[in-house]
C-alpha cells in the first residue's frame, strides 16, 4: 500500500494516515497511550503534590518537579519513536506490538541518536528560535529513517538532512511538504488538546462559583484544583494519542515518498550514464 508513495501528492500525504492505520487503530493506541502515560506521570505526581502543598512549595519540592520534567522528556522521545516502530509494522502490514515497539526504540544506537537529535536542536533553539525550527525540519525524518533504516545509525541524521533537502527535477523541494505536514500536526494537536482542555475549563468554572459563593477564596491548599489538574491531564493523554498516531504515520509516508522519489531519480541517472545519455537535472542535495 505504501510501494507508490513517491506519487503520492500533498493532500493524499495528509488523508491516507487516517485511511492505512484505521483498521490497526486499535493496536497502536495502546502503545501511544502507555509512551503518554510513562512520560507524563511523574510530571503530574508533582505538579499534584504541588498544587496540594500550596503556594510555596519546598527546595525539595522544586527538585523534584524538575527531575521529573527532565525524566519526562527523555521517556517522552523514546516513546515516540515506539510509536514510529509500531506505525512502520502496520503501514508493512504487520500487527504492531507494544513489546517489540519499545525494544526496537530502546536500541542504544537510537538513545544515543536521539540524544544528539535533542542536543542539536536545543542548542538551535537557544541561540535563536529560527536555528532550531530550521534544525527541526531539516531533522523531521530521524524518528522514521531510524525504524525504516536501522542499519544507518548516527547517519540518520545525515539522511534526513539530504531527504528532506532533496528536490527532483521538475519538482518542488521536499522541504516545502515536509513543512507543510509538520504545520498540519501541529494543528491537529492543538485543536485535540483544545478540545481535551474542556472538561477542566468547566470543573474549573464550577470550583470558582462554589469558592465564591462559600466567601472569600482560599489561598491555601486547594485538593479542588489537584482534582481538576489529574481530570485535566488524563483527559489531554486519551486525545494526545491520537495525534501521536496520525503525526508518526503522515511523516512516515512523507519520508517514504522523499526516499522513493530520491532513489528513482538516481536509478534513472545511473541508467543515463550506463546508455551514454546525459544526465539530466541537478545532482541531488
Amino acid at each position: 500500500m505504501t510501494s507508490r508513495a513517491g506519487t503520492l501528492g500533498f493532500s493524499e500525504l495528509i488523508d491516507l494516515p487516517v485511511t492505512l492505520l484505521r483498521r490497526p487503530f486499535r493496536r497502536l493506541y495502546p502503545i501511544a497511550l502507555v509512551g503518554l502515560i510513562a512520560s507524563g506521570l511523574p510530571v503530574l505526581v508533582t505538579g499534584t503534590l504541588n498544587t496540594l502543598g500550596g503556594p510555596s512549595p519546598s527546595v525539595g519540592m522544586l527538585a523534584a518537579t524538575m527531575l521529573a520534567a527532565l525524566f519526562s522528556a527523555t521517556v517522552g522521545v523514546i516513546a515516540q519513536l515506539a510509536v514510529y516502530a509500531a506505525v512502520r509494522s502496520a503501514l508493512d502490514g504487520e500487527e504492531p506490538e507494544l513489546g517489540r515497539a519499545w525494544r526496537e526504540a530502546l536500541r542504544p544506537t537510537n538513545l544515543v541518536v536521539l540524544f544528539v537529535v535533542a542536543l542539536v536542536i536545543i542548542v538551535g533553539l537557544c541561540l535563536c528560535i529560527l536555528p532550531g525550527l530550521v534544525l527541526s525540519l531539516l531533522l523531521s525524518f530521524v524518528y522514521a529513517v531510524l525504524v525504516g533504516e536501522p542499519e544507518r545509525g548516527l547517519d540518520a541524521l545525515g539522511r534526513s538532512y539530504e531527504l528532506v533537502r532533496f528536490r527532483a527535477p521538475g519538482r518542488r523541494a521536499m522541504w516545502v511538504e515536509v513543512a507543510g505536514v509538520l504545520l498540519v500536526n501541529v494543528l491537529l494537536s492543538q485543536a485535540l488538546q483544545s478540545i481535551a482542555q474542556i472538561p477542566g475549563a468547566v470543573l474549573q468554572i464550577i470550583h470558582a462559583m462554589r469558592q465564591a459563593s462559600s466567601g472569600a477564596p482560599s489561598l491555601g491548599p486547594s485538593p479542588g484544583l489537584a482534582v481538576i489538574q489529574v481530570v485535566t491531564t488524563l483527559v489531554s493523554w486519551v486525545f494526545v494519542a491520537v495525534a501521536l498516531i496520525y503525526s508518526s504515520g503522515a511523516l512516515t509516508l512523507m519520508y517514504r515518498k522523499a526516499r522513493e522519489v530520491r532513489e528513482g531519480v538516481e536509478l534513472e541517472r545511473a541508467f543515463q550514464a550506463l546508455a551514454g545519455a546525459p544526465a539530466t537535472g541537478s545532482p541531488p542535495a
